[in-house]
């Protein structure tokens, strides 16, 4: 074959090869143009990479919720043992509803991180996920910088530095309710579990109320043990001259009532010179006592016989004892017509009497029944005084110190008032916000109704945010749970929380938070399988 064939075949092999190459470019007899495949083709690569960057940013999203949702329920969890921590009564009223609106912004915050992450798992439309994201995590960021910036932080780190505790001179006021309401059994049982708490000391007014309590008992040695030794540290405290005169007037009382006179002198002596350089008029008790231990003045049996009437009195509790104390007095100047210590059992008649007269009118008027004079009102409720009779006739104490003031005094109408108010104060300040509402409550009508009103819708809102805080708990636990049922019972129960804060405490000011906690919970409920 000749070269000049060859060149002819390749020359129509290549011309074929190029009309095939044309051809493929052709579509439907329109030219395609090279550079606008190209175009296509990175715009094509492009829209791939901004649907894997949707999802990356969701992912990122997502786990900066669950960074933030860990946080917070740190914070929360340091408040609490904060709370736990706290000694009785550390925390004043202004700490305490610093530590409770803390506490309450947190658990917004913790809730609307908690539904924004249900929401976000929940969504399978991408662009309206980011959209969700993008609108509620402004809002979020927001919260979380007024958290951040503001108060509570500080608190938390300043009050985490220096624990409360229960200061020296403030009373515990659970006991101090207690005591109030003469519940001297739960007095005790109150300060026994105090100082079974590690790190936790009772403060002088609060271990005198005990001791007293044990007193009121019938337990004057278990109260000697007591209030010897805080009688010794008590003097060694500067500035506690007010504590210190009833608290050495009851132990000199308890002296003599176990027959140990000397000691009992000794300390009569102190409080004549202590209540003399305060300025005040010398303490007539103490006086009428320290005379009657004067040497050879008083027989030793007539001595014991005033002990076992004394004693009585120590321990009177009116509701209880009636007018147990009257007959007493009455049997010793029987016993004794002729004695020198006619001042003494006078001024503990007259003291027993007052305090008696006192809790019946006061019994009368719950009943709504006109008080009547001490003898006829005597007669005619003798059956409420357990085991007690009242005397047929008020004896007179004209000549023998029945002028003297009494260690009790019956409180007046508005001091009774200002008692029961100070007594729901206390009860909101141990925290015991139903009992607190109870007592307030009884002030409605009164001068103090407005004070209660405002202490009334203080312990709801207190009681509200804690089962809010409860219900709060309940809701996260819930939405980390992979078992339908255990989700279930959680959301109800979480549900159920917050339906008793609007029933229960309609004066909390909670009721738009809580409405706005239920809509998400029932939304959470319907989207689980009907039950």
């Amino acid at each position: 074959m000749s070269v000049e064939k060859i060149s002819r075949r390749s020359l129509l092999i290549a011309s074929c090869l190029c009309g095939a190459l044309v051809s493929g470019c052709v579509n439907s007899g329109r030219y395609v143009d090279p550079y606008q495949a190209r175009a296509d083709r990175e715009a094509a690569m492009e829209q791939r990479s901004v649907k894997s960057s949707g999802g990356d940013v969701l992912l990122a999203t997502l786990t900066s919720i669950n960074m933030r949702i860990h946080a917070y329920r740190e914070k929360l969890k340091s408040w609490q043992e904060l709370e736990r921590e706290s000694a009785p009564g550390g925390l004043s009223t202004l700490q305490q509803n610093q530590v409770n609106q803390c506490q309450a912004q947190l658990q917004d915050i913790l809730l609307e991180y908690t539904a924004l992450q249900q929401q976000l798992k929940e969504e399978t439309r991408r662009e309206t996920a980011k959209s969700l994201a993008g609108n509620s995590l402004l809002r979020l960021n927001q919260q979380d910088i007024d958290y951040l910036e503001g108060d509570c932080s500080k608190l938390l780190a300043k009050l985490q530095q220096s624990p409360p505790a229960a200061a020296t001179g403030s009373v515990d006021p659970q006991i101090q309710a207690a005591y109030t309401g003469e519940d001297y059994d739960r007095v005790i049982t109150l300060y026994n579990q105090m100082t079974r708490t590690p790190g936790v000391t009772p403060s002088s007014t609060t271990s005198l109320q005990y001791g007293q309590a044990l007193v009121k008992n019938h337990q004057p040695a278990d109260a000697l043990r007591v209030l010897g030794p805080l009688l010794e540290a008590v003097r060694q405290q500067p500035g506690q001259e007010a504590l210190l005169l009833p608290l050495m007037q009851l132990v000199a009382d308890l002296d003599f009532t176990r027959g140990a006179y000397d000691d009992a002198r000794r300390k009569y002596e102190e409080v004549i010179r202590l209540s003399i350089e305060k300025g005040a008029h010398q303490d007539e008790w103490a006086a009428l006592q320290l005379a009657a231990l004067q040497p050879g003045v008083v027989q030793a049996g007539e001595l014991g016989d005033f002990a076992q009437v004394l004693k009585n009195y120590l321990s009177y509790v009116p509701r209880r004892d009636g007018f147990s104390v009257n007959e007493a007095v009455n049997t010793f100047r029987q016993q004794h017509p002729y004695t020198t210590m006619a001042p003494n059992v006078g001024y503990l008649n007259k003291s027993a009497r007052d305090q008696a007269n006192a809790w019946l009118n006061k019994s009368l008027k719950s009943q709504d029944v006109a008080p009547q004079s001490p003898a006829v009102a005597g007669t005619s409720t003798s059956q409420n005084m357990p085991q007690q009779q009242t005397p047929a006739t008020a004896q007179t104490d004209a000549g023998t110190g029945g002028q003297a003031t009494s260690p009790s005094t019956p409180l007046s109408a508005d001091q009774a008032l200002q008692a029961e108010f100070d007594k729901g104060v206390a009860l909101l300040d141990a925290k015991e916000y139903d009992q607190a509402i109870a007592q307030l409550q009884q002030l409605q009508g009164t001068s103090l109704a407005p004070q209660a009103e405002a202490k009334i819708a203080e312990a709801s809102k207190r009681a509200g945010q804690a089962l809010r805080q409860k219900a709060a708990e309940l809701f996260v636990r819930a939405n980390s749970s992979r078992d339908t049922d255990e989700k279930r019972k959680m959301l109800l129960g979480s549900r159920d929380l917050l339906q008793s804060i609007l029933s229960k405490y309609p004066h909390s000011g909670l009721e738009e938070k809580v409405q706005r906690n239920l809509a998400r919970i029932n939304a959470d409920l319907s989207a689980i399988e009907p039950y």
